[in-house]
């Protein structure tokens, strides 16, 4: 049983997030809720443009510390491809396989880098056209 607080801090960044983004839907992504916000003005940092933030809810069980989580990017390549290019790093495939946004993984120190092949609106925009509500890892 989780304590009655447990999401007040997950709710409350929502509410922030609103303030400066567009919730454009929220899922349960491995037993928790996910949300994912489209930026009003997205970020830039040449030559990248950052205009989707997601925002996870604490997983059950893990030690959850406040602050960046791991950053996205999107491939230009097919995976295939792309982990013939870097062959050799420990990518994390757990999620390879994962529905219609598989996810590749790598971690570095405190932060993980998650590659997919599409955008984070894409994504919530099937989901939402496919009737998807719960997404785990293997599916």
């Amino acid at each position: 049983m989780l304590p009655n607080n447990f999401f007040e801090n997950y709710d409350k960044k929502k509410a922030e997030l609103e303030s400066v983004a567009k919730l454009v839907g929220e899922s349960m992504v491995n037993e928790r809720p996910i949300s994912t916000f489209r930026l009003n003005d997205p970020v830039m940092h040449s030559p990248w443009r950052i205009d989707a933030i997601e925002l996870p809810a604490p997983k059950t069980g893990s030690e959850h510390q406040e602050g960046l989580e791991h950053i996205e990017f999107v491939l230009f390549d097919e995976i295939p491809a792309f982990l013939n290019k870097y062959a050799g790093k420990p990518f994390e495939m757990r999620a390879a396989d994962r529905g219609i946004n598989p996810e590749i993984g790598l971690q570095l120190d405190n932060l993980s880098v998650k590659f997919h092949l599409l955008n984070l609106p894409t994504v919530v925009y099937l989901e939402n056209k496919l009737g998807i509500d719960e997404i785990k890892d293997g599916q």
